[in-house]
């Protein structure tokens, strides 16, 4: 508390007293939003903005716009934020709106995901994304694999795959899957290579082998179970 005082000043106590049940609320909605599809977490997107529109406050939708992020973390980074993290990105978001206007709101972080979009950069232009297959669970979790070069190949035969395991790998077929980036259409391209025990998207829908699928930045599929899973992003 010593530190917090020196930080925000002697009301800090009041704040965190505030924000306790916020982040209860973010909590108590895990259960509920890990059973959403990767499909419905995204389409909390456009909910969010549409019910601004209709009259509802930036504090209504904050444990549901914190919960929506804390979730679209874990599927794609592995990573789950803890209560104490939410407590600081609650009052960094509170003293962003102190003292800046029109500062970011928590609406603003659920309504970009999933759109592949990345915060504007002031007086920087554009910046040039590139296309990656990146992995969040498994052996290859939180290593990135450029698509700009060419397809990539997943499978446990090291002659013919680009991301290899190792032979003993359950669930893992010598040629499993391959994934492209089509710059053209602007999407990504997954194909089950007729693997033993399936590719799967994020939604749960196991593929037809050999036929192609396509996905949008911020889709995640996975070999056989979630024990090795992958995302296609812009970076």
């Amino acid at each position: 508390m010593g530190l917090l005082k020196k930080l925000f000043g002697t009301s800090s106590a009041k704040e965190l007293k505030a924000i306790k049940p916020l982040v209860d609320k973010i909590e108590a909605l895990d259960g509920e939003y890990s059973k959403l599809t990767d499909e419905q977490l995204k389409a909390k997107t456009p909910e969010f903005k549409e019910r601004i529109q209709n009259g509802e406050s930036l504090d209504d939708i904050l444990p549901e716009a914190f919960a929506t992020c804390r979730e679209a973390a874990w599927r794609v980074l592995g990573m789950k934020p803890y209560r104490v993290q939410l407590i600081g990105g609650i009052i960094l978001l509170v003293t962003s709106q102190k003292g800046v206007q029109g500062a970011p709101a928590p609406a603003g972080a659920a309504a970009g995901m999933g759109s592949g979009k990345a915060p504007a950069r002031g007086g920087r232009g554009p910046v040039e994304k590139r296309a990656v297959l990146r992995g969040v669970t498994g052996k290859y979790s939180g290593q990135s694999f450029d698509l700009l070069k060419g397809k990539v190949v997943i499978g446990r035969d090291p002659a013919t795959c680009n991301i290899v395991f190792d032979k003993n790998t359950p669930g893992i077929s010598g040629r499993h899957c391959q994934v492209v980036y089509d710059p053209n259409e602007d999407c990504f391209i997954i194909t089950d290579l007729g693997s033993s025990y399936g590719t799967f998207l994020g939604n749960g829908k196991k593929l037809t082998a050999n036929v192609a699928e396509k996905l949008s930045t911020g889709d995640t599929f996975y070999l056989c179970d979630n024990a090795n899973r992958f995302v296609v992003s812009k970076e």
